[in-house]
């Protein structure tokens, strides 16, 4: 739908239907195993009173081994394979937009809409999602069969002891149908070009995003739950431990004369908290436990680090056309060397304490380019 009731303005809105099927991973014959950080096997570590496969994103990790556990197994790595399902239905969403553009003036255009996506009947993995009540989905714990293992004594000494089920190999679990997404934010865009006489042509455009919300939900056996994971770590389980930030924005300022022309790019991507309320981590203490372990234990945790920094970095580009036929361009990426904010909870490279998917330009740092075109 769109409506212009003068030539300044426009109005403008969309409606939609759409559906994902399960691709062949989710519903064939396959599957694919990795491993999670780690856990405490409940059978062999009584003591943690956990799960055959727990997470390290659950605050029982790491467990301490006392009487009548294997040590060994309080604190092992844990192993899953996914598996498929063959009953999956189709994912199906429902979009709409409504906005309007303005020219209150010549070469100045704004345009402002606001969008809104749900998505019902989710594929996931329902062990990603700990805080929420999906239906569980079938579990096999893969066991070695009858071993001796020593198990730990009150005098701190160990005794052999046989365990008919045996060490853990691997947890497997399957897709299942369950939950909702709900997002929604607001796409500002703003362009304005002029010529200037003998200066040239100045053109400049900002694109800014904002999410309001990022809510995932579900309901099982009676049991509903709502987790709002806009501007937190979450969710995990989808996005790959990347942040969820609630701004975005894209500033740039070019200039062309003749055989000029030059590029200005500032990029910024807003703040977000350590938390991921879909795993059951609200508090910055949780997330700082989850990814460290013992190491603030004690509740002496860096605060200054529970809210992930804005990143902004600026580019520039620069070309110039000796003829139709050669030119030279050369770019400059993060001119200011702007060094990545420190996200002590992703997983994506927990060594240097940064967030690849969002600040790999600052630990890169200033990166030039150089190039030159010839058309014969």
């Amino acid at each position: 739908m769109k409506y212009s009731p003068i030539s300044q303005i426009t109005v403008r809105g969309t409606w939609g239907k759409g559906f994902r099927a399960p691709n062949p991973a989710e519903y064939s014959h396959a599957a694919s195993a990795y491993l999670l950080g780690e856990y405490a096997d409940s059978m062999l570590c009584p003591s943690s009173n956990a799960n055959p496969y727990i997470p390290a994103y659950n605050l029982n990790y790491p467990v301490l081994p006392t009487a009548g556990d294997v040590a060994s197994f309080c604190n092992c790595p844990a192993a899953f394979v996914q598996g498929t399902n063959p009953a999956l239905q189709p994912e199906r969403s429902t979009n709409y937009t409504i906005g309007a553009i303005f020219s209150p003036v010549d070469k100045v255009n704004l345009s402002v809409d606001f969008w809104d996506i749900k998505v019902s009947n989710l594929i996931v993995s329902p062990s990603e999602f700990s805080a929420l009540p999906f239906p569980p989905a079938p579990v096999l714990n893969a066991r070695t069969g009858p071993v001796t293992l020593p198990v730990l004594q009150a005098n701190g000494s160990s005794v052999l002891e046989n365990f008919p089920e045996g060490e853990p190999i691997y947890s497997l679990s399957s897709y299942e149908n369950a939950g909702e997404i709900h997002v929604n934010g607001i796409d500002t865009d703003l362009n304005t070009h002029f010529d200037i006489g003998n200066i040239g042509r100045i053109t400049a455009s900002l694109n800014w995003s904002h999410e309001f919300l990022w809510d995932m939900s579900s309901c099982y056996a009676g049991q509903c739950a709502t987790v709002y994971l806009a501007g937190t770590h979450g969710p995990t389980g989808i996005s790959g431990d990347t942040g969820n930030p609630k701004d975005r924005a894209v500033f740039t300022l070019a200039w062309d004369k003749g055989p000029w022309d030059m590029t200005w790019t500032l990029n910024y991507t807003g703040h977000y908290d350590l938390t991921d309320p879909s795993t059951g981590i609200t508090t910055c203490a949780e997330a700082v436990d989850a990814s460290f372990g013992t190491k603030f234990l004690t509740g002496v945790f860096p605060e200054q680090y529970c809210t992930v920094k804005h990143f902004t970095d600026v580019n520039l580009y620069v070309a110039y056309a000796f003829s139709d036929h050669f030119s030279v361009q050369g770019s400059v990426v993060n001119v200011f060397n702007t060094p990545p904010p420190v996200d002590i909870q992703t997983y994506g490279n927990s060594a240097l304490s940064y967030n690849p998917s969002l600040a790999q330009d600052g630990a890169i740092g200033t990166f030039f380019n150089l190039g030159f075109k010839y058309k014969f």
